[in-house]
């Protein structure tokens, strides 16, 4: 009788590390690793102004690994993922001036931002692609 538990209970524990070994390869990790840079997507190069209405500040990527998004004028700025909404005066994240976001690849979707005030301010983005 005991031998016929420990023999069970072998076989038990095989089955479960066979099956750990298994999940810890399904679940394998991708970095992206970024080798060359991109500024300014969506203002071809240049800063983006962004004033009274929506601008779009980040095109959509599929590929890249880290974006960058930072008010580098002196008037605040709310800006939002094109997926949840337009950004108003009052919805979307709050970049004050010289604030800026990092956003490893989760951020890979549109992006667009609207000032907060009376003042436009100029938005500036860096991409890190493959």
């Amino acid at each position: 009788m005991q031998l016929g538990r420990l023999t069970l209970g072998l076989a038990l524990a095989g089955a479960l590390l066979a099956g750990w070994t298994g999940l810890g390869q399904a679940q394998e990790i991708k970095t992206c690793v970024p080798t060359r840079t991109l500024i300014n997507q969506a203002g071809n190069g240049a800063d983006i102004a962004v004033a009274g209405t929506a601008t779009q500040t980040l095109n959509e990527s599929g590929v890249s690994c880290q974006r960058l998004l930072r008010n580098n004028g002196s008037a605040p700025m709310r800006c939002m993922p094109v997926a949840q909404g337009v950004p108003t005066q009052t919805s979307g994240l709050l970049l004050n001036s010289g604030d800026q976001i990092l956003m490893g690849t989760e951020g890979r979707q549109s992006w667009q931002c609207i000032r907060t005030t009376a003042s436009s301010t100029t938005a500036t983005t860096i991409e890190g692609l493959p």
